[in-house]
């Protein structure tokens, strides 16, 4: 990492950690459930029939609470392809013309997912001229600027840093939907276009998504498939969702 990446404000330290903690907020309830089944394990003769199946009941829901929070993006939209080839973890996919909400975020990689998630939160929970919230849909793409996702409408964009992306509901257009307030954050059409894409779990640091963009690049080699521009790297998963059950992606734009 630059030096640069380690040059933060103390209050945007402070902001990021409150937002990080409060994606933990599901393992509230589990405090007074554990409080609870410590204290009947400690005296079970003080609990009646009634209240035991009342805590299990309370168990039960906090169980079901915890499961749809580490897998919450199957409960979230994503945008529709079509799978031209597949080949285990690899595919190529064809995907239509799609609006996106994108920052750039002039950090490392790790600092600018955190730091540009934050700014488009912002403006799908109503930081924008309508406060209106926009419905959250899956994965956020995140780009090095030389790189850019935006290369895909044949765009020239600036060297330095990374553009985060999160994508719009499919019904929604660059013109219905409501302007951001924070003037770091714009809206975008992409044009349709087809693209390779790699699968793999666990934690999306900068090393690890830089090995899965070699493999996706081997992998479009070996497929025979003509490659454009660098991979991109696209997750599925909060930070608080499990390693072994995140779903990551890197893709890449090739040739149609």
């Amino acid at each position: 990492m630059e030096t640069q990446d380690l040059e933060i404000e103390v209050t945007e330290g402070e902001r990021r950690t409150a937002g990080e903690l409060v994606q933990f907020w599901p393992l509230a309830p589990v405090i007074p459930v554990a409080a609870a089944v410590a204290h009947l394990l400690a005296k079970p003769a003080s609990w009646s029939r009634t209240q035991k199946r009342v805590l299990a009941a309370a168990g039960v829901v906090v169980g079901l609470n915890l499961v749809r929070w580490q897998l919450q993006r199957f409960f979230t939209p994503r945008p529709r392809y079509e799978v031209l080839q597949h080949d285990g973890p690899f595919e190529v996919r064809r995907y239509p013309a799609m609006v996106v909400a994108q920052t750039r975020v002039n950090l490392g990689f790790d600092l600018a997912l955190t730091e540009g998630f934050q700014r488009l939160a912002g403006f799908i929970f109503g930081r924008n001229t309508g406060q209106e919230h926009v419905s959250m849909t899956t994965p956020v793409v995140t780009q090095h600027e030389s790189l850019h996702f935006d290369s895909l409408t044949s765009e020239a964009q600036d060297d330095g840093g990374y553009t985060v992306s999160f994508v719009m509901p499919p019904q929604r257009t660059v013109q219905d939907l409501p302007l951001p307030e924070d003037d770091r954050v714009t809206l975008r059409e992409l044009q349709p276009r087809t693209v390779a894409a790699l699968k793999f779990s666990g934690r999306y640091d900068s090393e690890r998504v830089r090995r899965a963009s070699e493999r996706l690049m081997a992998e479009a080699r070996s497929h025979g498939i003509e490659v454009l521009g660098e991979p991109a790297f696209a997750g599925y998963d909060s930070p608080s969702t499990l390693p072994l059950l995140r779903r990551n992606e890197v893709w890449v734009q090739v040739a149609d």
